[in-house]
């Protein structure tokens, strides 16, 4: 049989004398898969032809049988798979989940134990704050008409520190009172940033002249609804705390509309922040951790009666607000209370 030229068959061995390739009949144009080899040196060639289609089908049955294997057994890891990735997932928030209640049980543990505590302390102090008060009361009267009747003026002057001691003995009792919660507050709807602005006299007079005061009130204050006086006093005891904490320095406060979404101490919805910030000594942690407790306090005996921070927290909390401090050792404290809008 006589190829033509360009046969594929015919290229195929004009480049060596056995091999496999397709072709094409030129009579049925079938293809087939052709093998050829030459008899020794003679221009003869043995060829043998197959049909594609039964070349094929022994690929083709494997293909089929592999697949019907392969196809499965992937799917089947796929599955595997992503259940254990999912399961993973699962696990992974499930810790999450559990590491976020076993802090929040701590917390709520911490603020349980501190309400236990001022909740005794309030017992035992309410009745003796209330006695004490009536004693003040009664030596003040006393002090008053001793105080008429003086007409030496170094004694008056003597009887002028004693109403002064009076005085802040009827402070420290309102501090009490306040910390055991039995004093009523005024709550009513109130503007903090006037409120503020009205004490900036008092503010001034309370720092000295070392210290520079800063205002950063914001605008469109949202008003709040607790006692204005007691508000008066805790801003005044912040003051004093930050002008204890440094010589000299800078007192900043501000105030601002917040949305708290449960935090701090659970609280929710639209509050006003009122900020005092110092740049004073600051507090370590282990002092923070006791800053609210009642009598605790780092200052000299004379300095300080340890109901300042208790008594702003107690305030704060009994208008359903609270406080937050944020402190670092040698770069000063912002002490933050939160009061609700009203």
């Amino acid at each position: 049989m006589r190829l033509a030229v360009a046969d594929p068959l015919t290229r195929a061995i004009a480049g060596s004398d056995q091999g496999i390739t397709w072709s094409k009949s030129s009579t049925d144009h079938a293809q087939r898969l052709i093998g050829y080899r030459r008899i020794g040196a003679y221009p003869l060639y043995v060829t043998f032809a197959i049909d594609r289609a039964a070349a094929l089908q022994p690929w083709y049955s494997k293909l089929l049988f592999d697949s019907s294997i392969l196809i499965p057994s992937g799917i089947l890891l796929a599955l595997v798979t992503l259940l254990a990735l999912h399961g993973a997932r699962q696990q992974r928030a499930a810790l999450a989940q559990l590491a976020a209640e076993t802090r929040e049980r701590a917390t709520v543990e911490a603020q349980l134990r501190q309400a236990q505590k001022m909740e005794a302390l309030g017992e035992l102090t309410s009745g003796l704050a209330h006695d004490f008060n009536n004693l003040l009361t009664a030596i003040r009267i006393y002090v008053d008409v001793i105080h008429g009747a003086l007409t030496d003026a170094k004694v008056r002057r003597f009887a002028d520190a004693m109403v002064k001691e009076i005085e802040r003995a009827g402070n420290l009792i309102r501090s009490l009172l306040m910390l055991a919660r039995r004093r009523p507050l005024d709550m009513q709807a109130f503007d903090v940033n006037a409120t503020i602005r009205g004490m900036e006299p008092l503010l001034r007079q309370s720092v000295g002249p070392a210290i520079c005061i800063e205002f950063d009130l914001a605008p469109d204050l949202w008003s709040v609804k607790a006692d204005v006086n007691q508000t008066d006093v805790a801003i005044l005891n912040l003051a004093i705390n930050a002008r204890d904490a440094m010589p000299v320095g800078v007192l900043r406060i501000a105030t601002a509309n917040v949305e708290l979404t449960g935090e701090p101490d659970g609280l929710a919805g639209p509050h006003v922040s009122i900020s005092v910030t110092d740049t004073g000594t600051g507090m370590s942690t282990e002092t923070i951790a006791r800053a609210f407790e009642p009598f605790f306090t780092t200052k000299a005996p004379e300095k300080g009666s340890g109901l300042g921070l208790s008594s702003v927290y107690a305030f704060a909390r009994q208008s359903n607000g609270t406080v937050v401090i944020a402190s670092k050792q040698g770069e000063g404290t912002t002490v933050t209370i939160y009061l609700p809008r009203s």
